[in-house]
């Protein structure tokens, strides 16, 4: 049972964030442990650089 003071965050990607890049922020947005905020995870994992061309 989840206590009523529990803080959930909301980690959205852009739909042109390559696929390895999401893969990788969802996989480190989920662990019990992180305690990242939402721009190092994408700092982190590079989903939130934009791809050229």
């Amino acid at each position: 049972m989840r206590g009523d003071r529990d803080l959930f965050s909301l980690l959205v990607l852009s739909p042109d964030t390559p696929p390895e890049a999401a893969r990788a922020a969802m996989a480190q947005a989920v662990l019990a442990d992180n305690v990242s905020e939402g721009e190092q995870i994408f700092i982190d994992t590079g989903s939130g650089e934009r791809q050229s061309g």
